[in-house]
């Protein structure tokens, strides 16, 4: 295995009540314009250079912005670029008559985009110019809150109205969140040294606005590392789930993800992208993650574990495999059985058995796999049977037993009786053809000797699905069951819908839903703690919620911080609580000197008041700089805008379809197009053929997409 760096503590900590320091609202200056020098020229009198042990601030501002204007234009008064991050110099503390300590940093970072003359920016003829400068952390110790604040220089991207230069209060920060150290350095004249890692950020309304309201009130900026001289922990007293440890890998996140646990403790995550299917196995504690392989997965990624053997166990092209999983890859592949036509869904059940919901042409069929490979196939209800009730009409798509175009491995679950839940919701048409409603999650028993008797809308979550809310993901632990829908752009955050129920002695109950619980929104992923409650991993507020599910009240809530963009999507789990308590959510990053989004994990373990010290925290210098060179592919699509300017990748005008702005966004919206102009059934059917026949893969990653454009 080979050891990767780590971010030890990175952004979750338990967060209550509102920060005693509260936000101050950005107001345009009164003759704020574009003759202001500042982000475009030095400070006069600030030092420009400093010594490469000099303590820093390492603060890369906001990942997406970063990476979306292609990093800097201009960099002054000491501050660095350290690979797509930022050193900011350590300038002095201030202890304040209110309690409070201000830590203070220099440096100046501007951004140009949009400009006139690409090739020479100038201030005045650029739509997008933004300069932050002088950072300062302040908190009242013991607290664990605080306010980052940094001088701001900005044109709105929209009003062209200049604002600044003035201190605002960017984002609020968490030191529960991070991990601190202390120690003495080389050099003799600082004395003691106080180290933090991982302290997370949220924007504030001003924050927001110096962006040009691009992103939201609470949105993530990056993590805060940083060192100042002094045994001022600053530390507060969290007492709740924080990220210990933070790891990267070297596997593309797009596309379907799953991450397992494996017998021996070690953790599986696999991922797909354009056909090509990868994986990696990880220590529990992620201090050691292997090199991505290659896996002989289909890119619905539809793989569980087999608790008894270890064995992974998958669906692909009509057989059923299992195959060990160590550091080293997959290994020798064994078939198990096969099953009739093409899957849409895929689970295991508590004891071990083994479910394949598939369509041989237009006939539904359910196959049961014990673990020594003994199949049984039977047929289920006509699709049209299924929902018999509401006398569907019109229905131009039958999606009762899913798609074959797959994308989803978590619209089905097994129970613990054997039988299985299969989750997705979309619009049934019943009565004159207009009238519509939700698809009832469906009970599958197999065993029953009643073809009709073997499929049964689960009338207890009727109430939760009188509308179309594309609920199409299910987990479920022992009696638990969660069902939520995974909306990842921005304009459709507020759609996100959550449902609790549990299954006893053969009875459905819903518990609560649908949704939206408190202010989540864009479910990446859900889990069961043993203690009942459920943790979900949300997108829109880089957000860990620990939930109640029997009434949906948010009990705890802590931030997650940065590298969440784009979790929210692919119909996959990226949440998993591990055998020892701990809960790992996959993340997502774009390393120097790429434009690749790879897949990163967090480990986040209970943390109580005086557990964040930790040794592993590093010291902060000017000199931590990683070398970044301006690849020489181009970022993706990213045009100059027009009259009426579009905001950057990660927030969306509400038209179009589910996905987030991606290189291969433009095939979502021709696909919504022709979702619009009819004849879906038999455009797709076409499709379908052809990419199944020849490019099968291929066939499954366009199906996704035209999912996503048909989905509302």
């Amino acid at each position: 295995m080979k050891k990767f760096a780590l971010l030890t503590g990175l952004s979750l900590a338990l967060t209550t009540g509102a920060p005693l320091l509260a936000p101050t609202v950005i107001m345009p200056a009164a003759y704020a314009d574009q003759t202001e020098t500042i982000g475009i020229t030095p400070t006069d009198g600030a030092k420009q250079e400093y010594d490469a042990d000099h303590l820093a601030l390492e603060w890369g501002i906001r990942s997406s912005f970063n990476n979306y204007v292609g990093g800097s234009t201009h960099i002054f008064d000491g501050a660095k670029a350290s690979g797509k991050s930022y050193l900011w110099p350590y300038l002095g503390t201030d202890k304040n008559e209110d309690g409070s300590v201000s830590i203070n940093y220099g440096g100046t970072v501007n951004f140009m985009k949009y400009c006139a003359d690409p090739e020479d920016p100038q201030r005045g003829a650029c739509q997008l110019d933004l300069t932050l400068s002088n950072p300062t952390i302040k908190t009242v110790p013991g607290t664990g809150k605080g306010m980052l604040s940094v001088v701001v220089h900005t044109i709105d991207y929209a009003t062209k109205q200049w604002s600044g230069p003035e201190r605002i209060d960017f984002a609020v920060v968490d030191f529960d969140a991070g991990r601190f150290n202390q120690g003495k350095t080389a050099d003799a004249e600082l004395g003691e040294v106080t180290s933090w890692r991982g302290v997370a950020g949220a924007l504030t309304a001003a924050g927001n606005q110096a962006f040009s309201n691009f992103y939201a009130e609470h949105g993530f900026v990056n993590s805060l590392s940083f060192s100042y001289p002094g045994k001022d922990a600053l530390e507060g007293t969290p007492d709740g789930y924080t990220v210990s440890t933070v790891a990267d890998t070297t596997i593309d996140f797009n596309g379907a993800k799953k991450i397992l646990q494996l017998k021996d403790g070690n953790l599986f995550v696999v991922t797909s992208d354009w056909g090509t299917t990868k994986g990696v196995v990880a220590s529990p504690d992620l201090r050691t993650i292997s090199e991505g392989f290659d896996v002989p997965f289909d890119s619905s990624n539809n793989v569980v574990v087999d608790t008894s053997s270890g064995d992974v166990i998958w669906i692909k092209d009509g057989t059923v495999y299992a195959a060990p999983v160590s550091s080293a890859g997959v290994g020798a592949a064994r078939e198990l059985a096969s099953y009739p036509g093409t899957a849409t869904a895929f689970a295991s059940t508590p004891a071990g058995t083994y479910g394949i919901l598939s369509l041989d042409g237009s006939d539904a069929k359910f196959t049961t796999v014990t673990s020594s490979g003994e199949a049984t196939t039977v047929d289920l209800p006509k699709s049209t049977d299924v929902y018999a009730k509401y006398k569907l009409n019109g229905n131009y798509w039958d999606q009762v037993y899913g798609t074959t175009f797959g994308g989803s491995n978590i619209g089905m679950q097994g129970l613990n009786d054997g039988t299985f839940i299969f989750v997705y919701d979309h619009n049934l048409t019943y009565g004159d053809g207009e009238a519509k409603r939700g698809a009832t999650p469906l009970h599958i028993s197999p065993a029953k000797e009643s073809v009709a008797e073997r499929v049964s809308p689960i009338e207890a979550f009727e109430p939760a699905f009188e509308e179309n809310n594309s609920i199409r993901s299910v987990v479920v632990d022992d009696n638990r069951i969660v069902m939520y829908n995974q909306y990842g752009t921005a304009y459709e955050k507020n759609n996100s819908r959550i449902v609790f129920g549990h299954y006893a002695d053969g009875k459905f109950t819903l518990d609560a839903g649908p949704g939206p619980f408190g202010d989540i929104a864009q479910v990446a992923g859900v889990g069961f703690l043993e203690d009942g409650n459920a943790v979900i991993a949300a997108q829109e507020k880089s957000t860990l919620y620990t939930v109640d599910p029997s009434t949906g009240t948010v009990v705890a809530k802590a931030a997650l911080g940065d590298r969440m963009k784009d979790t929210a999507k692919h119909e996959s789990n990226t949440v998993l609580v591990g055998k020892d308590a701990s809960v790992y959510v996959l993340d997502t990053f774009v390393p120097p000197n790429s434009y690749d989004d790879l897949t990163g994990i967090k480990r986040l373990v209970v943390t109580k008041p005086g557990e964040q010290k930790d040794a592993s925290v590093p010291v902060v210098t000017m000199g931590d700089i990683v070398e970044w060179d301006n690849p020489p592919a181009e970022p993706p699509a990213d045009p100059k805008p027009p009259a009426d300017p579009k905001p950057p990748v990660d927030k969306e005008p509400p038209t179009g379809g589910s996905s987030s702005a991606t290189p291969g966004s433009i095939w979502e919206k021709l696909l919504g197009v022709v979702a619009i102009a009819g004849g879906l059934a038999t455009i797709f059917g076409l499709i379908s053929t052809v990419l199944k026949t020849f490019a099968p893969d291929l066939h499954t990653k366009v199906a996704a997409m035209i999912a996503a454009a048909t989905k509302r």
